[in-house]
């Protein structure tokens, strides 16, 4: 007897090195509160083309590089463009709600500053086990019922995710700030339909 784990979505996990320069900078960037009122993000949206973003920018495209050909097996000769980056402050009681983001292929956020219980990033299947119309109890979760699943996130901490899908923000339930910084991607290469290549 054999269960065979079919189809699968990766939320790819590293660590890159974030300065206190860097976590000060982004604590200087000019930003408005979100249209929800449960956050602020900087009014630059490219934050990565900065010049004090540079390395960090180097190393997180190293690992989107090794989480696209290493792990998803796309062909080495992809190119990546980072198409916004932005910079995310949540202070106590923010939040971030469901969403997915739109006109992109990849996504990702660094965690800058991260004080103990400021909230975990859930991530939300949409493979529905058994359909929409049917919902059971389980004795216990696993990967194959899990509804959604969350990460608790560390300062340097890097995750990567396609951009379709929906990921949330618990609440920050501490007295400081959580600083992170999120980015959408694009990618240039070649793509095949009705075995036609086309340019992306």
């Amino acid at each position: 007897m054999e269960t065979h784990l079919l189809f699968s979505i990766p939320v790819f996990e590293s660590e890159v090195d974030v300065s206190d320069e860097i976590v000060e900078y982004s604590k200087s960037l000019s930003s408005d509160r979100t249209l929800n009122d449960n956050a602020f993000i900087s009014k630059e949206m490219n934050v990565l083309s900065l010049e004090k973003f540079k390395e960090l920018k180097e190393q997180i495209g190293k690992n989107i590089l090794q989480f696209l050909c290493d792990v998803c097996k796309v062909e080495t000769n992809i190119q990546v463009e980072i198409t916004s980056s932005w910079v995310n402050i949540h202070k106590k009681g923010d939040w971030a709600q469901s969403h997915k983001h739109m006109n992109s292929v990849l996504s990702g956020v660094v965690y800058l500053k991260v004080p103990e219980n400021s909230g975990d990033i859930l991530f939300e299947s949409p493979i529905e086990l058994f359909g929409p119309t049917l919902i059971f109890n389980y004795q216990s979760n696993n990967i194959l019922n899990r509804g959604e699943y969350s990460f608790t996130p560390k300062k340097s901490k890097l995750y990567l995710f396609p951009s379709h899908l929906k990921h949330s923000v618990l609440q920050n339930l501490s007295n400081d700030d959580r600083i992170s910084l999120a980015f959408n991607c694009y990618l240039r290469t070649q793509v095949v339909s009705e075995g036609k290549t086309f340019n992306l």
